[in-house]
């Protein structure tokens, strides 16, 4: 990943947008093809707190139907919420609401259109797949795998710093084949 890509990626976290500490539910309307897949990412980084007495703890919402508990416990962290849905219509609503705690907030709000064969299920009508981990098996390096080399701009984490709770090792005798050009 280039360095000015990196840039890009890091200063979109340098400002956040802050909703009032009330039940009322702040939403964006994003547009969408009916029926079309896509990846919706949230993501919250709170930065320094503000005349904060306790980190934010708040409910995210996709239409009516709750997504996730955002509940920040450290300030630098970058947390990161995404799901792929069927589009219901030709928009859909990300809401925040019911802090619990602090004043809710977002970073950044993503919808990314992906390929029609990508992520097929028999419920997709009915629910949304919540995204757990996206994990680079076999990484070389400690670095995420995004765009320019997912085209989708899904995040790849490595698995370098999990791999000892992975069950699953690389077996005595299995080679690595260098599938890059050089």
């Amino acid at each position: 990943m280039g360095n000015l890509y990196l840039y890009k990626i890091l200063m979109q976290y340098r400002t956040r947008r802050d909703f009032p500490s009330d039940n009322k539910k702040y939403c964006y309307n994003l547009s969408t093809k009916e029926r079309r897949r896509y990846l919706v990412r949230a993501t919250f980084q709170y930065g320094s707190p503000e005349n904060e007495a306790a980190y934010p703890k708040f409910q995210l919402y996709l239409d009516a139907t709750e997504w996730a508990t955002v509940t920040i416990q450290d300030a630098s962290r970058i947390y990161v919420y995404e799901m792929i849905i069927r589009a219901p219509s030709d928009s859909i609503d990300v809401c925040i609401c019911c802090a619990v705690t602090g004043s809710p907030f977002i970073s950044t709000l993503e919808l990314r259109p992906l390929n029609l064969s990508m992520y097929a299920t028999d419920f997709e009508d009915n629910f949304f797949l919540n995204v757990a981990a996206r994990v680079n098996f076999g990484a070389l390096t400690r670095d995420v795998v995004r765009y320019p080399d997912d085209p989708y701009d899904r995040i790849w984490e490595s698995d370098l710093d999990k791999r000892q709770n992975f069950l699953v090792g690389v077996a005595p005798g299995t080679k690595r084949i260098k599938t890059s050009k050089n």
